[in-house]
């Protein structure tokens, strides 16, 4: 595949996902926190990490050599994205669903999963700013 049509390619698999993880994030970060909604948001991030994995790991071409590397990071980093996702989903208490969002979410570290991205966004000379890009 083409770096271009890489690009596409993966723009194309991870918009989705920003989206609604950007949903979650809101959801998440609303006062009083809505338990049912957070539960819910949670179940969608899952269900759109699942898709995204399932569109990388199976693209209409292979790959550029240059970022097998990097999609093969960024997929095992995505498996951890929803296993948190499914035990957030999960929990049955406002206490337990804030205790598991700032486990999953430790602001001192960057996600693996970014990181991997922003070597693919880099290399395929997307922009950075996964918002703007999905725009």
């Amino acid at each position: 595949m083409l770096p271009e049509a890489a690009g596409a390619a993966y723009l194309a698999a991870v918009c989705p996902m920003n989206e609604v993880g950007t949903d979650l994030n809101t959801t998440m970060q609303a006062s009083p926190l809505d338990i049912v909604a957070a539960r819910r948001d949670a179940g969608l991030y899952r269900d759109s990490v699942k898709a995204v994995i399932q569109k990388i790991t199976a693209p209409p071409a292979p790959w550029p050599a240059t970022v097998e590397e990097d999609v093969s990071d960024f997929v095992e980093a995505l498996y951890t994205e929803m296993s948190h996702a499914e035990t957030l989903s999960a929990i049955e208490t406002r206490e337990g669903i804030i205790a598991s969002w700032n486990a999953w979410n430790d602001p001192t570290e960057p996600y693996p999963a970014h990181v991997a991205s922003q070597k693919i966004r880099l290399k395929l000379n997307l922009p950075a700013d996964s918002k703007a890009s999905c725009s």
